[in-house]
């Protein structure tokens, strides 16, 4: 038996590459065929540039190019059946997700999709002893999009999917809004500082983030069955709450302590006011999903729920 010849080192990382098979999300797909399609190399330069093989690519572009005859065939479908109905689904949000990613989805409409979504759990993350955020575990269901959670270059880089909370429970109107935010600016001069208004708003409406394990999952394509019973989005109004409270106390306190304020001070007072831990009940908020281009679409609303008394 002879002796096995020695790779270099150039080949021996060339068949690991060969032998490897890389992993590509919708997103990368969609961008490598969108490429091709500039014609400004070849595919078989595309292929290497991106360690796929050709027919791998003419798979993908195959896909893509059904979407979108898929997509044509049902719009000329819905014309030709009544006018009417397809302008009345275009104003509800009718949007394919194959137009993002090469998974159809179940719901042709966002709103069916959101409306879909069955809460089997709710629960709650803590941040300290008298804070903590809210969360929601569904049962099993479809997953949130790239797009529509962070958007892409087909939407601009804008999310589909805005969230605000409604404010429309008691904890809000009759504990923080009356020692809070009704009164600002406080004594016509101390207002909030310590974060950038525009982005959650004044009132935190939009305090409402995307659970990071879950954007990761979406953008590598991964943990697929965590993801389908998990809510993307967390109620995190609380901690601004008492973030905003304490801004503006400080404030008053430093103002105070350097003399320039006195002691009789109308603004005194607010230095008794203390955070007060969320209230048990519902918090609603409201989910719009907007098309590229601007034209709001749909809306509907979910709610969360706190159980601790």
């Amino acid at each position: 038996m002879g002796i096995p010849k020695k790779k270099s080192a150039e080949t021996f990382v060339k068949d690991i590459r060969n032998n490897t098979r890389r992993i590509f999300t919708a997103e990368q797909k969609i961008l490598i065929v969108m490429e091709a399609l500039r014609a400004e190399i070849s595919i078989a330069e595309l292929c290497r540039k991106y360690s796929t093989n050709q027919s791998q690519f003419y798979k993908w572009n195959k896909e893509f190019l059904e979407a979108g005859k898929k997509r044509l065939s049902g719009d000329v479908t819905r014309e030709a059946t009544s006018g009417e109905v397809a302008e009345n689904n275009l104003q509800e949000g009718e949007i394919e997700r194959l137009t993002y990613d090469f998974s159809t989805s179940t719901y042709k409409k966002f709103i069916n999709k959101v409306e879909s979504i069955r809460i089997a759990n709710h629960n709650f993350i803590i941040h300290s002893a008298d804070v903590i955020s809210l969360s929601n575990s569904p049962k099993d269901g479809e997953r949130f999009d790239e797009s529509d959670l962070l958007g892409n270059i087909y939407t601009a880089n804008k999310p589909l999917v805005e969230v605000e909370a409604l404010l429309d429970d008691p904890y809000f109107s009759e504990v923080i809004n009356p020692i809070l935010y009704s009164k600002l600016p406080v004594g016509g001069v101390y207002t909030i500082t310590h974060r950038d208004i525009s982005q959650y708003g004044l009132q935190p409406v939009k305090a409402i983030s995307i659970n990071n394990y879950y954007i990761n999952s979406v953008q590598n394509d991964i943990n697929h069955t965590n993801t389908a019973t998990y809510f993307p989005y967390e109620y995190n109004l609380p901690l601004i709450y008492k973030q905003d409270l304490f801004d503006i106390r400080n404030q008053i306190a430093n103002d105070l302590a350097n003399g320039k304020l006195s002691a009789n001070h109308s603004v005194y007072n607010f230095l008794g006011y203390t955070y007060k831990f969320m209230r048990e009940g519902k918090y609603n908020i409201l989910m719009k999903y907007t098309i590229p281009r601007g034209k709001s679409t749909s809306e509907s609303t979910k709610f969360y729920k706190n159980l601790i008394r």
